[in-house]
């Protein structure tokens, strides 16, 4: 469960992120509405300034439709 201060701490720094990233938001609206389906391979990559990587590749099962349901409504619910 989360605590109801952190929530309110990620509410507001949300509001910085979509300031410093205005894509972000509306591409994740998009693409978890429309784009997410059963075997759909989601690929997320980190690069640190001094160039190192990390990158996890997975493939959307079935099963997993349900969470990327729910968060594309909490998606769908920020402005």
């Amino acid at each position: 469960m989360i605590k109801p201060l952190t929530l309110m701490k990620i509410i507001n720094e949300r509001h910085t992120f979509v300031k410093n990233h205005p894509d972000a938001l509306p591409f994740f609206k998009e693409n978890f509405n429309k784009n997410v389906k059963s075997g759909t391979t989601l690929r997320v990559q980190f690069i640190s300034p001094e160039g190192e990587e990390a990158t996890l590749e997975i493939a959307v099962a079935e099963s997993d439709l349900s969470l990327f349901k729910n968060w594309a409504d909490v998606l769908n619910q920020l402005s």
